[in-house]
């Protein structure tokens, strides 16, 4: 077994983005299984990587066909194991992720014949329309951490949302999937996209810094460590916007769930991580508050960025999230490609509105301005919302950006 390695930040983001990719482009379950175990095997490094599906014709048990690492070069034949054994099979019981960094000390554990046991297990269950159907588990020599957990509940919901398009093709391959597709492309463009340019400026950056100073140096991978543990978050929140409602129809294939499944697990996404995708700093802070935190790891040293929020009130948390999705948008546009020194965002509420107004010194729009994605996104969702959505120059030079909303003002 080759010695183990930690994974590194843009390591496991790589892997979710190669993974997001294929889950479009496979259109055979087994396929796709395999090859995400085999990717998490060769990116991240984790030496043993199954991924048990349920029996459709037995409901209570999971059928290991799908390995990846040491255990797909060692273990040539399909295992069967009951839901009520093992840690995956716990996993299957609780609907939660499962981690327990010193087996030694679990008596669930059952290490396969002939292969030697792991030190470590993480296992998370893979969820359809709230029908637990899988787990992806991977076991390593070393303990694993909060960005294991993460990535590999996140390639999990990968997984799910991969399955349940598959279910609905028969169905409904240019209705449903198409939109579901569309809708994600534009959410992950929206919501992640500009965290990723983040990571990859502050990336080029924590070498130098380091040698200038180790001190700027450390804060700088701190910064780094806090973006893409929101960017996970990002991904999961919106993949489970994406998962249907409880009591959704879909089509069924030959992937089935127990009998007694139990009703979808409520609160998977914790309060903590809902902190880092903006939503409890929206209902806590007001979005002045949740800008502030949001700039404080996204916005490089050399932009100088000012809130202002004099005249704000906090607004309905829909109309926020909004904004706040804007005002997103808006600096990774002024960080990526305006050449900005200085942003200024201002809040503000009159009579009947909620104003958003987001100015840059940058190299501004030019006279051959064309609307990208980015543009095209804000003012979708801003009309969306029943509001108004302009972008001019700014004076001397830059761009302006101006969204208004109807005045909701949060029941207090």
């Amino acid at each position: 077994m080759p010695a183990p390695r930690r994974p590194s930040e843009l390591d496991r983001l790589r892997l979710v983005a190669r993974i997001a990719a294929r889950m479009h482009e496979e259109a055979a379950l087994d396929t796709l299984l395999q090859g995400t175990a085999d990717a998490m095997h060769e990116m991240l490094g984790y030496p043993n990587v199954d991924i048990p599906m349920l029996d459709p014709e037995e409901p209570y048990t999971l059928v290991v066909a799908v390995r990846g690492g040491h255990y797909k070069r060692a273990i040539r034949h399909v295992d069967r194991i009951p839901v009520d054994r093992g840690i995956m099979g716990a996993v299957m019981r609780s609907r939660r992720t499962e981690l327990v960094n010193d087996l030694r000390l679990d008596a669930r554990y059952v290490c396969p014949p002939g292969v030697t046991p792991a030190l470590a297990e993480l296992a998370a269950p893979i969820r359809v329309a709230g029908e637990v159907v899988g787990v992806l588990n991977v076991e390593s020599d070393q303990p694993f951490d909060e960005a294991d957990c993460l990535c590999v509940e996140t390639v999990a919901d990968f997984l799910g949302i991969a399955i349940r398009n598959l279910r609905l093709l028969p169905a409904a391959r240019d209705a449903a999937v198409l939109v579901e597709r569309q809708r994600l492309a534009r959410e992950l463009h929206d919501n992640v996209t500009q965290i990723l340019s983040s990571i990859s400026l502050l990336t080029q950056t924590i070498d130098s810094a380091w040698k200038r100073d180790p001190a700027e140096g450390s804060r700088r991978v701190a910064r780094l460590t806090e973006l893409a543990k929101t960017a996970f978050v990002e991904m999961r929140m919106l993949l489970r916007e994406l998962s249907p409602a409880p009591g959704e129809s879909a089509a069924r294939t030959d992937i089935a769930a127990p009998a007694t499944a139990k009703p979808p697990l409520q609160g998977a996404i914790s309060q903590q991580s809902r902190s880092l995708a903006g939503l409890e700093r929206l209902r806590e802070h007001a979005l002045p508050g949740a800008l502030q935190r949001l700039f404080a790891v996204m916005v490089p040293e050399e932009l100088k960025a000012r809130i202002d929020a004099a005249h704000y009130l906090a607004q309905a948390l829909e109309h926020e999230e909004t904004l706040y999705r804007v005002a997103q948008e808006a600096a990774s546009n002024a960080i990526r490609h305006a050449q900005a020194r200085e942003l200024v965002v201002t809040a503000s509420v009159n009579a009947d509105s909620a104003i958003l107004h987001i100015a840059d010194d940058g190299r501004g729009l030019g006279t051959d301005f064309r609307p990208g994605l980015g543009l095209a996104n804000m003012r979708s969702r801003i009309e969306a919302a029943g509001g108004h959505f302009r972008v001019t120059p700014n004076t001397p030079q830059g761009t302006v950006i101006e969204a208004r909303l109807p005045r909701r003002d949060r029941a207090s």
